[in-house]
């Protein structure tokens, strides 16, 4: 057992010397393993969290992992090798206990303004980055992982979370505590990136059994770029063997190569269709993910990949010929709405078109029963009228929201209300790694400024009142509004909480109660109506994503709770574009528009939909109204009404 220090929480480092206190304010970052603070500026430190930290009540066996993982660290930090490439996030320095003798963490570069792997391959996100871009990225980390190897050095735990990437498409490595050098083995892994040749063909889910090396950095770096590029893993998509006694369990699909190119694997509707890549590059991912090839990925596919868009239907391609014009079934679900005009009708379901832009569609919501959309086209962003709120290029890093007459937008930390005919108004947002937190509803607007909830009420444009609501952690708290109240969390350090408010009422109920929930979180959404909040969280936990579902009341009852799995296709295998009424919930998924409801503390599926499917896809947005629901898209908003 390691020495009384390392068994004690946590509250204070010292590094050069001089003392930091681990103020939850100051928290940036929340890993499974770690906690992360901003030191200034420029630098963060990484403080790995003792056996006693709140987050592992209840789990004696990391509890000892803790214990035995900062035990490590006391050599391996001081003997973490130099001159290792520009894009790994290396240790300035270390962060000890006022002795110097005990390592407690690291400080490192902080990577400002920059975007996980995780997220720029979410559909959304994937749609207006281009793939030339991409291409670009992982040609700068095929260079960082060379000259990691040649220093003897392997990743490991090679994930889409621990690759970050600046807006100039640039790589960074970060969590460099867990490469493997030396002695030193890496202790952690990510079941979806983790090499199946290292595990145990028997298990229900991959887990390394063999110490990680340079094959296995490789295995994974294909697995990243094929997600990136595709918006799908190569065991993405749900398994639907005719035998249902052949299915494989979705965590197990890597130990029997499962592949999405399996004919008994529904592929997943969001991603982009398999066929956009070029023949030489389909066959090499077939051959790592089916037949075990292992070995340097080829360069010479990354320099001759190139990319155009369709110059006829808009699909990016890699191919002499479209394959969406070549093949229609790979056309997006609304093709046959397209093709029909702007009202189709089964019998069952009527779908009628109500928006379509060719350019993208960056935020959709009813207010007061009217749909509302920002969309960007033509060099500017517009209403959904074509009316011009802003010119200038896309940006991905711009959020966008309406309330009455004024459309929101914020960046970064500054927040902007828009109105025709008067000068805009600028205000101060707390930003998390999700982006600036703000949210609209009907004419209100409700905000985080430095850890203070405060709402805007419409009244005078120029005179417009600033009420406080309550006080919630700066730069990490997550919330999300309906049209009587308003529900959210914040986690740092050893702090977790989750909030109920009143919209038009000062005060915060932070007294819910809150089930276990480990792990890193990843992403995180929100769905209320005017009694229920749902709320969604994605974790990372044991090497394993899960997402996660609570309900709670107005008053802040926690009423159900429910769990699932990235495309496991269930409700929970994506984590947006539900839309709550009263106690219900529509959820949309590959087949089609699901309602939900709560029954003893768990969540059923009340009633399906499958008329919708050829409409609707897990990544598409949903907006409930009297006249039917609204199904959002890139591009296109649909009205279906269901008899």
């Amino acid at each position: 057992m390691g020495s009384s220090a390392g068994r004690a929480q946590v509250h204070q480092v010292y590094i050069e010397g001089r003392p930091f206190k681990l103020d939850p304010a100051k928290s940036i970052g929340k890993g499974g393993e770690a906690d992360v603070f901003g030191l200034d500026a420029q630098r963060v430190v990484k403080v790995w969290k003792s056996p006693e930290h709140p987050d592992f009540d209840g789990f004696p066996e990391e509890q000892q992992a803790a214990e035995a993982r900062i035990e490590l660290h006391q050599r391996k930090m001081r003997e973490f090798p130099n001159a290792l490439p520009a894009a790994v996030v290396a240790p300035l320095s270390l962060a000890t206990d006022r002795t110097g003798a005990r390592v407690l963490g690291y400080v490192m570069p902080l990577v400002a303004g920059s975007t996980s792997l995780m997220s720029l391959a979410e559909p959304a996100r994937r749609a207006v980055t281009p793939s030339d871009w991409l291409l670009g990225v992982f040609r700068g980390l095929h260079h960082t992982l060379l000259g990691l190897h040649a220093r003897s050095v392997v990743v490991g735990d090679f994930n889409d979370l621990n690759v970050l990437v600046t807006p100039g498409g640039e790589p960074r490595v970060i969590d460099c505590d867990s490469f493997q050098f030396g002695p030193y083995l890496c202790p952690v892994f990510t079941e979806r990136f983790v090499d199946p040749l290292l595990c145990d063909a028997a298990a229900s889910s991959p887990k390394p059994r063999r110490p990680f090396d340079s094959n296995a950095d490789w295995y994974a770096f294909n697995v990243l770029l094929f997600q990136a590029l595709l918006s799908v893993g190569p065991y993405g998509g749900v398994h639907r063997p005719k035998d249902p006694t052949r299915r494989v369990a979705h965590g197990a699909r890597p130990l029997h190569r499962v592949t999405v190119f399996d004919a008994d694997v529904q592929y997943p509707k969001p991603a982009r269709p398999v066929a956009v890549l070029p023949d030489e590059l389909l066959e090499h991912f077939r051959a790592v993910f089916e037949r075990d090839q292992r070995g340097i990925f080829p360069r010479a596919l990354l320099e001759r990949t190139t990319f155009a868009a369709c110059a006829r239907c808009g699909l990016e391609h890699a191919r002499l010929l479209c394959p969406g014009c070549a093949r229609p079934t790979q056309l997006p679900p609304l093709a046959a709405l397209a093709a029909a005009g702007s009202r189709v009708s089964s019998g069952v379901v009527t779908a009628t078109e109500i928006f379509k832009t060719t350019g993208v569609i960056v935020h959709v919501a009813l207010v007061d029963g009217a749909l509302v959309v920002v969309h960007h086209e033509a060099g500017a962003y517009r209403r959904e009228d074509g009316r011009v709120v802003m010119s200038g290029p896309f940006d991905p890093r711009l959020r966008f929201r309406v309330a009455g007459e004024d459309t929101w937008v914020a960046r970064d930390t500054e927040l902007v209300r828009l109105r025709d005919g008067a000068s805009p108004q600028r205000l101060s947002v707390d930003a998390t790694a999700m982006g600036p937190r703000f949210e609209t509803h009907g004419a209100k607007c409700v905000w985080v400024d430095q850890g203070r909830l405060l709402s805007l009420a419409p009244s005078r444009f120029d005179e417009a009142a600033t009420e406080l609501i309550g006080d919630v952690l700066p730069n990490q708290t997550q919330f999300w509004l309906g049209s009587t109240f308003g529900a959210g969390f914040y986690r740092a350090g050893g702090l977790c909480r989750f909030f109920v408010f009143d919209v038009e009422r000062k005060g915060i109920n932070d007294g819910l109660k809150v089930p276990p929930l480990p792990g890193e979180l990843v992403a995180a959404s929100g769905a209320i109506s005017e009694t229920h909040a749902w709320l969604f969280l994605g974790l990372k936990h044991a090497g394993r994503l899960r997402h996660v579902c609570l309900v709670y009341s107005r008053r802040g009852e926690l009423l159900a709770t429910a769990e699932g799995e990235p495309g496991d296709g269930t409700f929970l295998g994506s984590l947006t574009g539900f839309s709550a009424v009263g106690g219900a919930l529509f959820a949309p998924t590959d087949a089609g528009i699901v309602r939900l409801e709560i029954e003893a503390g768990g969540i059923k599926k009340a009633r399906e939909f499958p008329d919708t499917e050829p409409y609707v896809d897990a990544a598409s947005g949903l907006h409930a109204s009297r006249q039917g629901i609204f199904v959002a898209s890139r591009r296109t908003i649909v009205r279906l009404e269901m008899k």
